[in-house]
């Protein structure tokens, strides 16, 4: 994106140095600025920055420091941090204001990750919004799901599936324990999409102990009234088993397995943030569903598609490129035979998968995409 502004900031000068090198080959697409933590700071008073590239070391760093002011300042402004060899709870406190980057960069991940950044802007023009959704420390919750998970914490007898059961009965949990096993500080060399998976990955004392200590998993806003988290919930883990049964009848590569079924159990992610800020927004919505197509009345009611919301939140959080397309694209209007025609098999997938999960009986619909034949669509009902 042409004239975009992004600070890559550190007190190190072989840092900055690595960074300029890492970087040269963009320098005539971006405004690259290498500055300390003071000058970075200046900047973000006085002119537009679109991206904030900084390291984390050690506890009360100036990397971390900045990270807060701008996350608590100038929320729309996308923050990119390298974990280097930063402690665990150093990281694990980045996981709010920040998306991470594995240490060292090589030439291609973070120019890619700056460009996936970027590219997101697209999908969220009002900068209203963004400075909403870059400004979240934690997703709505209910009350209770919180006060349920630090009594899990506490109590010695609880095992990781008491854990699973609890996480997957809301949808702001499940994305903010995927985020956290998928971040920087774990490493996994793939992308984990399963609950279960993470749980095992973080391991329950860890899990405990960040409940307790209200690190992450925090309440967040109320929860508007008519919007059931637990019934969304259960919605979303259908739709993503189904939307994973469907990627395995296809024989797609472990990846795109892997982007449809955290799709479709996440696409829906960006409506808690929408609904808890805009509540008499929300309480539009259905009404204007009963007059118009699910994405014109999302449009009309925040401004937005919750699909669209929901992938550009779940990017600043670092989430695959594939799962944010097939997040972006929800909902599909099956109606439309432009919209189906155009919509690619990993979002037909998940749209698909909640389609059923949502009970929907219009399915022939979706044979309008040349993709989406008779003879597939019969695969697809039986997975």
């Amino acid at each position: 994106m042409t004239g975009s502004t992004i600070l890559c900031v550190s007190d190190d000068e072989r840092l900055l140095a690595d960074l300029r090198m890492v970087l040269a080959d963009r320098s005539g697409a971006w405004d690259l600025r290498f500055v300390g933590s003071a000058e970075a700071v200046r900047a973000l008073t006085e002119e537009h920055v679109d991206v904030i590239v900084t390291k984390l070391g050690t506890p009360g760093t100036s990397g971390m420091s900045l990270l807060e002011h701008a996350h608590a300042s100038y929320p729309g402004v996308a923050r990119l941090v390298l974990t280097g060899t930063a402690d665990g709870a150093v990281v694990i406190d980045a996981v709010g204001p920040a998306r991470q980057l594995s240490k060292p960069c090589t030439p291609d991940t973070l120019p890619a990750a700056l460009e996936l950044v970027l590219d997101l802007r697209r999908l969220v023009e009002s900068e209203r919004l963004r400075e909403l959704f870059g400004g979240l420390d934690t997703l709505a919750k209910p009350p209770h799901i919180y006060t349920q998970l630090v009594a899990l914490s506490q109590d010695p007898d609880s095992t990781a599936d008491d854990v699973v059961n609890l996480v997957q009965q809301d949808v702001g949990l499940s994305a903010e324990v995927l985020r956290l096993v998928n971040s920087a500080f774990y490493g996994q060399s793939s992308t984990v999409h399963s609950i279960q998976w993470a749980v095992v990955l973080l391991g329950l004392d860890t899990l405990k102990a960040l409940a307790v200590a209200g690190v992450v998993f925090k309440p967040g806003r109320p929860l508007p009234l008519g919007l059931d988290s637990e019934e969304l919930a259960a919605r979303s883990v259908r739709a993503s088993v189904i939307a994973q049964r469907i990627a395995h009848r296809e024989h797609w590569d472990p990846d795109t397995v892997s982007d449809v079924a955290l799709s479709a159990l996440l696409s829906e992610v960006g409506l808690l943030v929408l609904a808890s800020a805009q509540p008499e927004q929300w309480g539009r919505l259905h009404e204007l569903c009963e007059r118009m197509p699910a994405s014109r009345a999302q449009e009309e009611a925040f401004g937005v598609t919750v699909g669209r919301a929901s992938a550009y939140l779940l990017g600043l959080w670092g989430f695959p490129p594939g799962a944010l397309a097939a997040t972006a694209a929800q909902p599909i209007d099956v109606s439309d035979l432009t919209a189906v025609a155009a919509a690619s098999p990993a979002a037909l997938a998940v749209s698909y998968a909640h389609q059923k999960a949502y009970g929907e009986a219009d399915l022939s619909l979706f044979c309008r995409s040349g993709y989406l034949d008779d003879h597939r669509l019969e695969r697809w009902q039986a997975a």
